[in-house]
Parts: structure tokens; sequence; C-alpha cells
């Protein structure tokens, strides 16, 4: 007997939450081990402590990526203020999947940091950073990534 039907590929649905300062300590051991995906890169300079300090401080923001649901990644953003102008930064990203949910992320990133007045958007990546980074006009600047917000 033929199956007459068609089954689709259907888009996980994408749900990027901000946890504002007096939040964090309500979902950060969750978080902590996608965090801590993204923080190794740099453990030489900032540990876990140091950036969990931080979001609670209100010096970054945590945000929270869940694809159908679950919670599938993390990312932590900041305002870098540099002698000319301000950047809007990624500072850790941790967790999988980034290829379903990046262009939403960068969406929210894009419209923030030009409604903030940023000049750029910028963020720090390990070399398969650049695949991703191509897509988004970010120009590498030795391990760092810039992208020009006209």
């Amino acid at each position: 007997m033929l199956n007459n039907v068609v089954y689709f590929q259907q888009r996980a649905k994408v749900n990027i939450l901000p946890i504002l300062p007096e939040f964090v300590d309500e979902v950060i051991e969750q978080a902590l081990p996608l965090i801590r995906l993204g923080q190794k890169r740099a453990e030489r300079n900032t540990g876990l402590d140091d950036i969990v300090d931080d979001l609670r401080a209100g010096g970054s923001i945590l945000w929270l990526v869940y694809l159908d649901d679950k919670l599938t990644a993390t990312i932590t953003t900041s305002i870098v203020m540099h002698p000319r102008r301000s950047n809007f930064k990624v500072d850790f990203i941790g967790g999988s999947r980034m290829n379903e949910w990046i262009d939403d992320a960068m969406k929210i990133f894009t419209h923030m940091a030009t409604e903030g007045g940023c000049g750029a958007i910028e963020a720090d990546g390990r070399k398969g950073f650049e695949k991703i980074a191509d897509g988004f006009n970010f120009k590498p600047i030795y391990t760092h990534y810039e992208m020009e917000l006209n």
C-alpha cells in the first residue's frame, strides 16, 4: 500500500529570553553547564564565578536560547565603551544547534544595538566562528570580529 502523506521537516520553535540581573539566581544552575561551554576558551582570564558576578551586577546580560521549549544554548552580552563609540558585544556563547537559532539571535542583537546607538556588534571566537561570522558581515580582526551597524 502506498502512503500518500508527505512529511515536512519543521523548524524548531526558537525562543530567546534575556534574563535581567534580579532573575539570574533563578536560572543560573540550569544555565551554568552551557555558559561553561563558552567560557572554556577564556578560562585563563575569566572564571565562571566572574561571569556570574557580572550577570548579577548587571554588567552583562544572560540570554537563554530555547528550541521547542528545551534550553539549548546561552549567550552573554555587554556594552563595550570605546573612546570613540560604544559597541554591543557577544561575550560568550555555549550550547548546540547554533544553525537553528543564530539568525533569530542576531536579529535581536542588531535591533538592540542599533536602538541603543551602538556603532557595531563585536565578538571574539574560535576559528569555527568564521562560518557564522561571514554570513553576518563580521570582519575578522585577529580572532575578534566586528559587524558594523550602518
